[in-house]
């Protein structure tokens, strides 16, 4: 077993001694059940909330998302700790964005179509600004 760190990305895996005789048949079989799990980068997670945070403090979706960006101050990490990855995006446009909706919904009521067209377009922003940081 062995460890591969790349960007704050740990994978484990196992060594395999292949013989020169080993069929592609044998060898598939021998990876047929060996799964990645990526998990999605926590300072992603906190910087989505420190957003939402600053969306519910501001009390509006009036708002532009690059100002929210600015208004957190240092509090935000993305550009500065970390790279965000494709996986991270795939995360960020599933489970993210129904914590976004949820979360915000809970504190601001997303009650209109206007409403849900404004919130709609603080993620595309939001998640533009993060897909800038693919590494």
């Amino acid at each position: 077993m062995f460890k591969f760190c790349e960007k704050n990305k740990i994978l484990e895996f196992k060594i395999m001694v292949i013989c020169e005789n080993m069929d592609i048949n044998v060898i598939c079989q021998a990876l047929q059940n060996v799964n990645f799990i990526e998990k999605v980068n926590e300072k992603l997670e906190m910087d989505l909330n420190i957003i939402i945070h600053e969306i519910i403090t501001m009390n509006t979706y009036d708002v532009d998302i690059y100002d929210i960006c600015v208004s957190c101050g240092h509090n935000i990490t993305w550009d500065q700790e970390y790279y965000v990855s494709k996986w991270d995006i795939k995360w960020l446009k599933t489970q993210g964005k129904i914590t976004f909706y949820e979360t915000l919904n809970l504190f601001i009521p997303i009650c209109d179509a206007i409403t849900y067209n404004k919130v709609t377009y603080l993620f595309e922003k939001l998640l533009e600004l993060f897909e800038l940081q693919i590494e």
